[in-house]
């Protein structure tokens, strides 16, 4: 629940200790560091970059050392490259959503033409959640789930993909929108069995009863004022449909932000369950520091602020697991009679 930084993407390992180590020097809190798809060889799913992080294990042991919490990407798009392991386990056991003729369904993503596991298989949700195991093994602390919509860079996947649902067939129509979920369900059980602990996944799609399983952001925002202002109302809204662990990419994903909308932002975002600074590898740096001494500051003093409020953000939370009241809360949610009494004014 503390602060979190992110970037697409902080590589290679002189970067991201670079970045790890300027939290420390510049007396700013921060728990947690994620690694996007370019730590991945070729973006193989559940691989490293040997040539970019050649020494991953002790440097994930280095920074745990530091106070840090590292979270990896991992996208449902597995490579079709005879040879890599999860292909080759996926391809023998069915795991992966096909055509109509049964033959795996091909489209491309980021490492190229890629195989989308059929998550609605319990087969495959323990497949997934036993992969998890090779990255918590290596000191991983939690699994940023995305692009599991799923997305897809040739077209979307036609309405006729095969997938088994537990034994029922049935097509893409369907599962389409409780892709994500599965994926997090079984990323959650994965972690937990090889941890013992509660797990932390953060997840881009979901469905109703994914919040038992990850938590969500509002997915690629931009550095725009008006995606600020619209992020207190989706954030609100994600909260009384049952997500209450939810929050933004602070600074905006795409876009250049500026000293002032960061320094707002993070304002916003110390107050947010989830409070993730995070921007896209096209963009300036977004680091508390990137910008000058009084952006530097003013995020100092507000992360800091978070870390003090973090007892009471914890109470809140526990409070959501028996009440279902979420964190961030509109009005109306304690003040209902109030609404309908200035309602009944205005109208009579």
């Amino acid at each position: 629940m503390g602060y979190q930084q992110s970037r697409w993407s902080y590589a290679p390992e002189k970067r991201l200790q670079e970045i790890a180590n300027n939290f420390r020097k510049k007396d700013i809190p921060c728990d947690v560091l994620y690694l996007d798809i370019d730590y991945m060889d070729g973006y193989r799913v559940f691989t490293w970059d040997q040539q970019k992080f050649p020494n991953h294990e002790k440097m994930l042991d280095r920074l745990k050392g530091q106070g840090y919490k590292i979270v990896t990407i991992i996208d449902p798009g597995v490579k079709k490259d005879k040879g890599y392991s999860i292909y080759d386990q996926g391809l023998k056991n069915n795991y992966f959503a096909t055509d109509r003729d049964g033959i795996p369904y091909v489209n491309r993503v980021w490492p190229g033409k890629a195989l989308y596991p059929d998550f609605s298989n319990q087969a495959v949700r323990h497949w997934w959640a036993e992969n998890q195991k090779i990255l918590v093994n290596h000191g991983v602390a939690g699994v940023w789930n995305d692009m599991n919509e799923p997305a897809s860079f040739d077209g979307p996947l036609p309405d006729d993909v095969q997938f088994n649902n537990d034994g029922r067939l049935t097509d893409h129509r369907e599962i389409h929108n409780v892709y994500g979920h599965y994926m997090s369900k079984a990323t959650y059980e994965g972690i937990k069995t090889a941890t013992n602990k509660r797990p932390f996944v953060i997840t881009r799609a979901s469905y109703a009863g994914t919040q038992k399983y990850a938590t969500v952001w509002t997915g690629d925002n931009q550095s725009l004022w008006e995606h600020l202002r619209m992020s207190l109302p989706m954030l609100m809204n994600l909260g009384i449909s049952g997500f209450a662990f939810c929050g933004t990419d602070v600074g905006g994903f795409g876009f250049d932000c500026t000293p002032e909308l960061l320094s707002r932002w993070v304002q916003v975002g110390a107050f947010t369950a989830l409070f993730r600074n995070h921007s896209s590898a096209s963009m300036r740096d977004q680091e508390p520091w990137a910008f000058d001494e009084k952006t530097e500051s003013i995020n100092r003093k507000y992360i800091k602020l978070r870390y003090r409020l973090l007892p009471y953000f914890y109470d809140i939370m526990h409070d959501e697991e028996t009440t279902g009241l979420p964190m961030i809360r509109p009005l109306l949610l304690d003040y209902q009679m109030m609404k309908m009494f200035t309602e009944l004014t205005m109208s009579s």
